[in-house]
């Protein structure tokens, strides 16, 4: 048609062990229009994320499990897209201020992270599933916003003008 301007697709990096979870992750993207979306399964033979696929430019943004295989690597995954200014959000089938997952949220709090999305109330037990839909809306939210002119950053700041 005459005149349409063609939107780009956002593209966007899902980082996950877990193979339900990730499942679960690409069931709910095929449903979504407007976003290309490419996957990053970390394996037990290499759990550590080295960054080589966190290129500036390459993704809009990324969602990224916190902990694969029992270390919480995702803490190195925000923290390599906060330096190369790439807006990330962190997916928990946990509850935020549980036990495992508690000083995370603190510490991200200080750094002025984005909030992590997390899928449960349990201090104590994991739900089944992630919060996908939250975690890509709250991920929307944070490219759509863009950086904070104060701190030149995709943190908190973008969400809550308070801080």
């Amino acid at each position: 048609m005459a005149g349409t301007v063609r939107r780009p697709q956002m593209k966007i990096l899902v980082i996950e062990d877990d193979p339900k979870h990730m499942t679960d992750a690409k069931q709910f993207f095929a449903s979504q229009t407007g976003v290309e979306v490419s996957y990053l399964k970390r394996t037990p033979y290499h759990p550590v994320y080295d960054g080589r696929e966190l290129q500036p430019g390459k993704y809009d943004g990324v969602l990224c499990d916190i902990y694969f295989y029992d270390e919480p690597h995702g803490v190195a995954v925000m923290m390599t897209c906060r330096e190369r200014n790439i807006p990330c959000i962190m997916v928990t089938a946990g509850y935020h201020h549980g036990d495992r997952y508690n000083w995370i949220c603190m510490m991200a709090r200080e750094l002025r992270c984005p909030e992590m999305v997390d899928a449960s109330s349990d201090r104590e037990k994991e739900a089944d599933r992630k919060d996908w839909a939250e975690a890509f809306g709250q991920l929307k939210k944070l490219i759509e916003r863009g950086p904070c002119g104060e701190h030149a950053r995709y943190d908190r700041c973008v969400f809550h003008s308070s801080l």
